[in-house]
């Protein structure tokens, strides 16, 4: 594979990791990607479509992720990544019957399992190398017609800011209002269909506050642990019941280890949002529940 005249950056996102620690989904596209010879910047998807609501994505290219049935997500990613090379790993390529903004390419997601990206993909942005159509479902050339695609959301910009201004705010200031960042969490969840898990934990015999400082320290980039007045709660964004999971084995492993007793009790409530409510107030409920019925 010969090397592009013109090297560009490329966001991977992905589903499941935050890039610090590729999976092997995106070091398969990674690799496929610098043997072409662009350089690699892996992030979650979660992070890419906040960055690019916030005005802040400096990416000329990009692969994301979609599963089925996400269409809302997919309409966010048209919507938001207007000014990149979108390439879009579909789990349902046919989905996309509508006509793309031309900077819009689909491909069947199992090619990108197996870390086979689109010929051609990316464009050399001073015209070398043409463009393989053969994996795009459908795409606009009229810059009209690209430009009513990303108007298509109105709201998008709107909510996602507020999201945005929390996650501005110091991550360690554990004693702010968890329903109020939990709205700004649902603002982002109306705008870009991307859902998110609410972790209510204690730990026998602790005060909330030290199981806070515990999990902060332990939490991914971009995860909020806030003290409410009924204990400590993770708010953990872009998660879905698989990844809460894992997460959560993590940080309750994190507790375990502070205090020194592998059996210490530790008890976790997980509520998912939207499955379990798309309030404030549901999920914190949810959550509790759940963790009182350990």
């Amino acid at each position: 594979m010969s090397a592009p005249a013109s090297p560009l950056n490329v966001n991977v996102a992905c589903l499941a990791c935050d890039g610090s620690r590729p999976c092997a989904e995106c070091r398969a596209a990674g690799r496929t990607l610098a043997a072409s010879g662009h350089r690699v910047h892996y992030s979650s998807r979660y992070a890419a479509l906040r960055a690019a609501a916030d005005g802040t994505y400096g990416f000329p290219a990009c692969i994301v992720p979609v599963r089925a049935h996400e269409r809302s997500i997919s309409d966010s990613i048209i919507s938001l990544l207007g000014d990149a090379q979108v390439a879009i790993a579909a789990e349902d390529p046919a989905a996309f019957e509508h006509p793309l903004p031309s900077n819009v390419l689909v491909f069947p997601r199992s090619d990108y399992l197996e870390g086979t990206l689109p010929s051609g993909w990316p464009r050399d942005p001073a015209g070398h190398g043409a463009r393989d159509h053969s994996n795009v479902v459908s795409e606009r050339s009229s810059g009209s017609r690209a430009n009513a695609a990303r108007s298509s959301l109105p709201k998008t910009k709107d909510d996602a800011t507020r999201r945005l201004r929390a996650m501005a705010q110091p991550q360690r200031a554990l004693l702010t209002d968890a329903a109020a960042l939990l709205n700004d969490e649902l603002a982002w969840y109306r705008a870009s269909g991307v859902g998110f898990a609410v972790m209510a934990f204690s730990v026998a015999g602790e005060a909330a506050d030290t199981t806070a400082q515990t999990l902060t320290a332990a939490a991914r980039a971009g995860d909020a642990i806030r003290v409410t007045e009924h204990g400590c709660v993770a708010i953990l964004s872009g998660a879905d019941a698989s990844t809460a999971k894992r997460i959560g084995a993590r940080l309750a492993a994190a507790l375990r280890k502070r205090t020194g007793a592998a059996r210490a009790k530790v008890s976790i409530g997980v509520a998912l949002c939207p499955d379990d409510g798309a309030t404030a107030n549901a999920l914190l409920a949810a959550a509790h529940e759940r963790l009182r019925a350990r």
